[in-house]
């Protein structure tokens, strides 16, 4: 039965010869109500064992324990749990490194802050040379413990390894510890972090011990420890909010995509990039929007009738509308300056090349946005749904395992600003949400007026998102002027380009599309674009997987909860739903809807954000049940190191070269369901080419080095071919 203000000190103890002796005699004279509890961990030397009978002899009321076997400094202190009668109760190791007078200070403290538990931090009062109790590792594995603990469990802990804590003995008697040799004390702070208890705490005195002099714990028992304080985030702690400033973690998400996708200077070859940075170049240094100077060079390369352009009365244009060489340029006039590159015309491009140069170039400004736009897709889904572990989840899923990385980041084409925007869009729709501010809708009409200038399908994004917010009344008179804004930046930038004579880029292509459409072919176009080999989503990313099973939870709750399905999270999941089945039926019926010689279904491109806030909100309804978290954990690291492989081959491998074999004499259902070999099987186990490209300035020169490795047979081994090499 507990005693009230009875504090029980547990001594573990092993092979501990005089010092323990010494230890319990202060114990003894300490003022305040105690019982002693000495648990002997199967010492083996005969001194220690002296020493225990010594103590037991001299003090009759202490309570002694002895484990036939050595069973671990935890497993000890949790034996000693069960003997103990104090409603309190503190630990004290053998060793004489800690102060039993510290123990005073440490009830204190609990008192005066209702602590539930109290951390003694170990100062040294001291001078003693750092080889002879610590190294460099060990204050690194320290420093690394307390940011762990404050990333994930919100409470700035200065020593997560002391020993020294008094805590409710209720809290922990029955608890079923994991820890069996040095985690304990870690797993006693974590678990009561994880419960919400106050920890406070307060230094102590600490006179370390040499290995010399018996200190018993090295550097495996760290992966104890950090098992213990990891186990006990996983499964809950991981759904929860932890006070790691949000401007720093979306720092963060940026550098680590960033620095991924601009690791190599490898580029998708596209039709659109090529006349975009064509665009770009002429805007820079000729000043002019067409690219008929660079019909030469295009006739030279044999490369005309794979490029996207437009004849307008003798004038090439790039078939992508103009905006995205307009939007470019900055980027291109920066690069071609930190590369010491003044001034460079068409007939350059036929001297050396450039053509490479800009690729990489677009590749750089390509990343830029797309990594830009992982922090929006960061923030949205943490204003969302209040968890950085779920948003941390979801940007980088959305980063790695998508064609984010693998598409919109390689090249100058239109989906990485399609991306920024986008995703920038639906961030501002939240703040719209929640305050009510007229200016945020009016910025996204810009924002997705500009993203349907730069893609025309992008069109149908923000007509869907008013529709929505037009049928809850609580949004409904905001929706009105913001329409008119879009569509009115829409038709007079077309009207102005059209008066210059440059073309409206993708205009015949959406006739060509709609005049030609039959539901039939449509319905094959879904099918082949989910589950096809060469352009299904599934395929490519089947950590879309979770998407689809937001869908369904989405669904599910709509029906269950029609009454109060106007709540700000349900309306930004609805529109974000709505948004990308429009995107996906849309494509249906569009007639490249294969998106060419791409890798992966590149035409759905622009609704990975959606998929990744539905397959967020799958996880976050996880959040609760332990079981079905850990499961979901598992489940997701499967999934993403799977979809993170396939974009890796579109990014090191994909070369246009499967499409000139398969493709070309076939129709584009045929093409997506080709299995002899289909894309992803060639580049990895029949052609086994892989190659790194850099852009490299040096002493030597600006260059190009391009180098190619071939994968062995059992795809375990990386052999350098060749290199190619071309200076500017």
């Amino acid at each position: 039965m507990k005693q009230s203000d009875l504090i029980s000190i547990i001594i573990p103890a092993f092979n501990e010869t005089r010092g323990v002796v010494k230890l319990i005699d202060k114990t003894e004279l300490l003022p305040l109500k105690k019982e002693i509890i000495i648990v002997d961990d199967g010492s083996t030397n005969p001194q220690a064992l002296q020493a225990i009978k010594t103590i037991k002899k001299k003090y009759p009321s202490i309570k002694l324990i002895i484990n036939q076997k050595n069973e671990g400094k935890s497993a000890s202190i949790q034996k000693g749990l069960q003997f103990v009668s104090g409603d309190k109760a503190v630990i004290l190791d053998g060793d004489s490194e800690l102060d039993p007078k510290d123990i005073l200070i440490l009830a204190k403290a609990m008192e005066q802050k209702k602590a539930r538990l109290v951390n003694g931090v170990r100062i040294i009062r001291h001078k003693i040379k750092l080889s002879s109790y610590s190294n460099r590792l060990t204050r690194a594995v320290k420093k690394f413990l307390s940011f762990f603990i404050y990333l994930f469990y919100g409470e700035k802990i200065k020593d997560v390894l002391s020993g020294y804590k008094l805590f409710y003995t209720e809290d922990f008697k029955n608890h079923a510890f994991r820890s069996r040799k040095f985690g304990l004390e870690t797993e006693l702070l974590t678990e009561s972090l994880k419960r919400g208890q106050k920890v406070v705490e307060v230094d102590v005195n600490y006179h370390p011990r040499t290995y010399k002099e018996g200190k018993k714990i090295n550097v495996l028992d760290g992966f104890e420890i950090l098992n213990c304080a990891f186990l006990n985030i996983t499964v809950i702690r991981l759904w929860r909010r932890s006070p790691l400033p949000i401007i720093a973690l979306s720092i963060f998400v940026w550098i680590i995509s960033f620095s991924f996708y601009t690791l190599h200077g490898n580029t998708s070859p596209t039709s659109d990039s090529l006349p975009n940075n064509f665009t770009a170049v002429n805007i820079i240094y000729n000043k002019r929007l067409d690219i008929t100077n660079f019909k030469q060079y295009l006739i030279k390369r044999k490369i005309v009738q794979y490029v996207a352009i437009i004849n307008n009365q003798d004038q090439w244009y790039a078939k992508t509308p103009i905006i995205n060489g307009l939007l470019s340029a900055p980027f291109f006039f920066v690069f071609d300056r930190i590369n010491n590159i003044q001034h460079v015309s068409a007939e350059d491009f036929l001297k050396k090349d450039y053509e490479g140069y800009y690729q990489i170039a677009g590749k750089y400004y390509a990343s830029l946005l797309v990594s830009i736009s992982v922090v929006f897709i960061f923030l949205a889904i943490y204003k969302l749904f209040g968890s950085k572990i779920i948003a941390l989840l979801g940007s980088i899923a959305y980063s790695f395992a998508t064609l984010a990385y693998s598409t919109a980041a390689q090249g100058n084409w239109q989906h990485g600003p399609s991306l920024l925007l986008i995703s920038a869009s639906f961030y501002l729709l939240l703040h719209f949400l929640q305050k009510r501010q007229k200016g945020s809708l009016f910025l996204i009409s810009v924002l997705l007026a500009v993203a349907t200038l730069i893609r025309i399908i992008n069109i149908i994004f923000f007509p869907i998102l008013l529709t929505v917010l037009f049928f809850n009344k609580n949004y409904r008179k905001y929706t009105l002027l913001p329409l008119l804004l879009f569509f009115g930046i829409i038709v007079g930038w077309n009207v102005f380009f059209s008066l210059l004579g440059v073309p409206g880029g993708y205009n015949s292509e959406i006739i060509r599309s709609f005049t030609s459409f039959n539901q039939l072919y449509s319905a094959k176009v879904l099918v082949s674009l989910l589950f096809s080999p060469n352009v299904g989503l599934l395929v490519f990313s089947p950590i879309f997987i979770l998407s689809f099973l937001g869908f369904l939870k989405l669904f599910f709750d709509f029906f269950r909860e029609k009454n109060s399905f106007s709540s700000q999270q349900h309306i930004f999941l609805l529109i974000s739903f709505l948004s990308f089945m429009a995107l996906f039926l849309s494509n249906s019926m569009w007639w490249a809807w294969e998106g060419g010689y791409s890798y992966g279904p590149r035409m759905l491109t622009e609704g990975t954000p959606f998929l990744i806030y539905l397959g967020s909100y799958f996880a976050y309804s996880l959040k609760e049940n332990v079981l079905t978290s850990t499961m979901f954990l598992m489940i997701f690291l499967l999934l993403f190191i799977y979809s993170f492989l396939i974009q890796i081959i579109g990014v090191y491998a994909h070369d246009t070269d499967w499409h000139y074999k398969y493709y070309e004499g076939r129709s584009r259902l045929d093409m997506a369901w080709y299995n002899s070999p289909n894309i992803i099987d060639y580049y990895l186990k029949v052609k086994r080419v892989f190659f790194i490209q850099r852009l490299i300035k040096d002493k030597k020169g600006l260059r190009i080095e391009k180098t190619y490795y071939l994968l062995d047979a059992n795809l375990s081994q990386l052999t350098p071919i060749r290199i190619n090499i071309t200076f500017l």
